[in-house]
């Protein structure tokens, strides 16, 4: 290699005769051989950690759905109950309206119907029938009968009778007493 114009030798490169560089990278080689990999300990989850947590959320998950589950059917109870009282509230509103104008109320009839002349003349009777668990408005002039409310377990028409300076017996007041159900409550 001396004969060669800017080539040096590799003894003259490094200062190393050259089989012992060539030694050293077959040896460098020999080194990168797979081996397992060990790591320091890390701060990552283990299976059984993420099983475990997994397990605690699905227990969690499923308590929600059973809460969330029963609030749902709670609410739709809720629901057909307040509809229920609504309904029958109206159902004495116009009860009530008709008792305060009326002429004339019968004092002599069953607590579960209330008769009585409205200011307007006409003839009606309030009747609860049980079997049907209905309240019926009936126009006793022409027989026409309708629906006033549903739902309604019970109704007591209470009269407080009085007798008049003429000596004859007359309403003082009624109190109306309804009881509502809806599925398997009462109100």
């Amino acid at each position: 290699m001396k004969g060669v114009k800017g080539v040096k030798s590799v003894k003259e490169n490094i200062g190393v005769p050259a089989t012992v560089k060539q030694t050293r990278r077959i040896n460098r080689r020999a080194n990168y051989t797979l081996s397992p990999i060990s790591y320091p300990l890390s701060k990552a989850f283990t299976l059984v950690e993420l099983l475990i947590s997994l397990s605690i959320l699905a227990i969690i998950m499923v308590a929600a759905g059973i809460a969330l589950d029963a609030s749902v059917a709670n609410y739709q109870v809720n629901k057909d109950m307040s509809d229920a009282v609504i309904k029958a509230n109206q159902a004495i509103a116009r009860i009530t309206a008709d008792l305060r104008c009326a002429t004339a109320v019968a004092t002599s009839e069953p607590n579960s119907q209330c008769t009585m002349i409205t200011a307007s003349g006409d003839d009606i009777t309030y009747l609860f029938n049980q079997n049907e668990k209905k309240i019926y408005l009936v126009n006793n002039s022409t027989s026409e009968s309708h629906i006033l409310c549903g739902n309604i377990c019970s109704a007591v028409f209470d009269r407080a009778t009085a007798i008049g300076d003429a000596g004859l017996e007359y309403v003082k007041s009624v109190q109306i007493i309804l009881t509502v159900s809806s599925g398997n409550f009462t109100q």
